[in-house]
């Protein structure tokens, strides 16, 4: 017992320091004109017809409802670069982003409450 005590206390002191999960952040709308400042890859996960209405400059197209046609657009982005990401509310990008981790993508930023509301914030 007494040889598990400094083991327990050296796995409690570096629990606080490493991540056992890669995770994606939430940037508000105000982060995003200083994040396409940035080297940063764009990808929009809303439909063809979505994306046609109006887009982020820069962005790639990788519509989250076809998962064939996802997944072919996401193979073509670097792993090393970050990575925006975004849908018309926050719910395809929150599933897009999570599979994005799985899957060995290191830095990714969604947008709070997706385009819409950047649209309004920028409006305002």
């Amino acid at each position: 017992m007494k040889k598990l005590i400094p083991f327990i206390v050296l796995i409690i002191g570096i629990l606080p320091f490493y991540s056992f999960s890669q995770t994606y952040r939430q940037i508000s709308p105000e982060a995003v004109k200083e994040l396409l400042q940035e080297k940063v890859q764009v990808l929009d996960v809303r439909t063809g017809e979505e994306f046609a209405e109006g887009h982020l400059p820069g962005a790639v197209l990788a519509n989250w409802k076809d998962q064939k046609a996802f997944r072919k657009s996401v193979r073509k982005l670097s792993k090393k670069q970050p990575i925006l990401i975004y849908c018309k509310s926050g719910n395809r990008s929150k599933s897009a982003a999570e599979w994005m981790i799985k899957k060995g993508f290191k830095e990714i930023y969604e947008i709070e409450g997706g385009i819409m509301n950047y649209r309004k914030k920028e409006n305002e």
